[in-house]
């Protein structure tokens, strides 16, 4: 996480890293704290009694009004039953038709991520639902022919060919 600044807050595989006004706070937090400071990884819903205690905290403070988010996130109705799974839509630098369930821009990075629905019917990832990144400006809701780039490790939409309107 200390490197992730140097690298535009992008991972080893340029992958953007999310919720970065967070990771911002936490590294400074950790920088000012005088102390050394360990992070041990726990199994979520496990019940070790300091899981469930920041669980607790975590609810407790997503219902409080005048918390903001750390991000606006612009949501749509997906078509399909199925569920996101990364990497179940391969990039091979293709052209596919995709429905745009949800937007969120990543200002560190100025880079938008979508999870989007392939709506392509002649496609083997039909109906498949994954996430993407990409700098073009697409509205949740919309259908977009695109063009993906080859990178598996961090999917991109290099650019829109056509927005397809439904009559």
């Amino acid at each position: 996480m200390f490197e992730w600044p140097k690298h535009k807050w992008c991972g080893r595989d340029d992958r953007p890293i999310l919720n970065t006004e967070l990771w911002k706070k936490l590294i400074k937090l950790i920088k000012n704290a005088g102390r050394r400071v360990e992070f041990y990884w726990v199994k979520g819903h496990s019940k070790d009694k300091h899981n469930r205690a920041v669980d607790k905290l975590a609810k407790q403070s997503a219902k409080i009004p005048l918390n903001t988010p750390p991000s606006i996130v612009t949501v749509r109705r997906k078509g399909t039953s199925k569920s996101v799974e990364l990497g179940s839509v391969s990039t091979r630098g293709q052209r596919i038709s995709v429905k745009i369930i949800t937007s969120e821009y990543l200002n560190t990075q100025k880079l938008t991520k979508y999870k989007y629905e392939v709506i392509s019917k002649e496609s083997r990832y039909f109906g498949n639902v994954d996430i993407i990144f990409s700098k073009e400006t697409l509205k949740a809701g919309h259908s977009y022919e695109v063009s993906f780039n080859k990178n598996r490790h961090n999917p991109r939409i290099l650019r829109v060919i056509r927005e397809i309107i439904k009559n």
